[in-house]
Parts: C-alpha cells; sequence; structure tokens
C-alpha cells in the first residue's frame, strides 16, 4: 500500500542481471541500492552509506562490511572494508566493493558507465565495480551492513563453475586495453588472482583436484604465499577452510 514502491513483474524470467537491469532503469531516485534474494540488509545500512556520499561529494560508490553466514555449518564471519578513494588499478586485483548487496551507488554514475552486462554469466557485479571505479572514487561503511547468507549444501548461482571460468576470461579479454597499460609485472599479478579466484571458486564447490590445477597456473604465473595457503588448503575439506577462516576473521 506504499505508493513509492513500484512493484515490476514481467514474463518469462531471463536472469537476475536483468531484473537489477529493469529496476535501475524504472528507478527515479538519486541513489541505487542492490538487496538479493537471499541477503539481509541491517537497519542503519542506507543511513551510513548517504553520510558517507555527503561527506565525499566525489564518491560515486560506497560498499560496506558484510556478516558471511553458513548457517548450515554454524559458521559466522565478518568481512572488513580496507580501501577506499581511487581503485581503477586495484580493482583488477581485488573486488573490494563485493557483493550487489553491499554496495549504494549514485544513478548518474550508471547512466554514465552503463548497467549489468546481461552477456556475462558470472561476475556481473564485478564486472561493473570495474566500470565504476574506472571514473569515480570509492568509500566504505566499515560496520557490517549486511547479512550475506551462504549455504555449504544447497546448490546457488554462484557453484557453476563453468560459467565462472568463462566469465573470468571474458572480463580479462573485455579489459584487454586498460590492463595493457599497466607494467608487466603487474598484469601478471592480474592474471595469476584469478587464477587463485577459480582454484577458490572450485574448492569451494567441492573439486579440489581443478582447484590444485588452477593454484599451480597461478603459480607458474606468478609465485606467491597465498599459492603456497591454497594449494595446502586443497587437501582439505572446504568446511575446515571455513572454520579456519571464521576463527581468524573474527
Amino acid at each position: 500500500t506504499d505508493e513509492r514502491i513500484k512493484y515490476i513483474c514481467y514474463y518469462p524470467g531471463i536472469n537476475g542481471n536483468h531484473a537489477r537491469n529493469v529496476g535501475i532503469s524504472a528507478a527515479s531516485g538519486y541513489y541505487i541500492s542492490f538487496l538479493d534474494d537471499d541477503d539481509e540488509w541491517l537497519p542503519y545500512k542506507t543511513e551510513k552509506q548517504i553520510q558517507v556520499f555527503r561527506k565525499n561529494p566525489d564518491v560515486g560508490l560506497v560498499y560496506s562490511g558484510q556478516n558471511c553466514i553458513f548457517k548450515d555449518l554454524g559458521i559466522q564471519y565478518r568481512t572488513k572494508p580496507l580501501w577506499e578513494g581511487d581503485l581503477s588499478k586495484r580493482i583488477f586485483i581485488h573486488s573490494d566493493p563485493g557483493t550487489t548487496s553491499q554496495v549504494m551507488v549514485k544513478k548518474e554514475l550508471l547512466d554514465r558507465v552503463g548497467l549489468f552486462d546481461e552477456k556475462l554469466e558470472a561476475l556481473q557485479d564485478y564486472d561493473l565495480w570495474i566500470r565504476c571505479c574506472q571514473v569515480t572514487k570509492v568509500g566504505y561503511v566499515y560496520e557490517p551492513c549486511i547479512n550475506y547468507y551462504n549455504s555449504y549444501e544447497a546448490k546457488q548461482i554462484s557453484s557453476n563453475n563453468d560459467k565462472y571460468i568463462r566469465s573470468i576470461y571474458r572480463i580479462l579479454d573485455k579489459y584487454k586495453d586498460i590492463l595493457d597499460e599497466f607494467d608487466p609485472d603487474f598484469r601478471r599479478k592480474v592474471y595469476s588472482n584469478k587464477m587463485i579466484n577459480a582454484a577458490v571458486r572450485f574448492l569451494r564447490n567441492g573439486n579440489r583436484k581443478m582447484s590444485r590445477r588452477y593454484t599451480i597456473s597461478a603459480w607458474r604465473i606468478l609465485p606467491s604465499l597465498k599459492c603456497i595457503e591454497l594449494y595446502i588448503a586443497s587437501f582439505f575439506p572446504y568446511r575446515l577452510v571455513l572454520f579456519v577462516r571464521g576463527v581468524l576473521m573474527n
């Protein structure tokens, strides 16, 4: 009964990013926020993020910390934002803004950089954050503003390995011109990090053999302590990895 709410229904369904784009196009406000159906905003999220915008007029995107919750394992840990300002280079290594539910963005920024790429099968949020970071500064709310629910047992969209791998390579190709402007050492770091991301995804979905394969690929591009840690982790069940992460991050 609240006239401020627009309920948009269409058939047949296409995908989540088409739905997001429909919502963005219909929005008349100054800011855009997202809420995935398996996440939960905490009561102060909107207020705290708008405060960051008002204190920093040159910021076009604000993200927040989150509570990452695996209900079926009884594991919960908090992710803490660390980086703000000009992330135009760092974004190619670390997806700092995180999930869509963590982000609030100025609508004028989306008008400038475009909407979610519906041709991508995964990582559409990361792709959009790359474009945003090229033209605006980023701010954050340190406190967790959302509950991000995961399930160790249930199949989620993020569990499709093939779509994830194809999307990694598509994004690397999509931004090849920008990456070519960086020095060779940084490019190696980018490509190694993407192989690490793939290895983590395989580990999360129970394919430890493929996780080790991508970890080795990352090591061959650029050896790192993270590769060693991930290779060792691939010999243990992912639930144990989550337990250790929960202990270290809380």
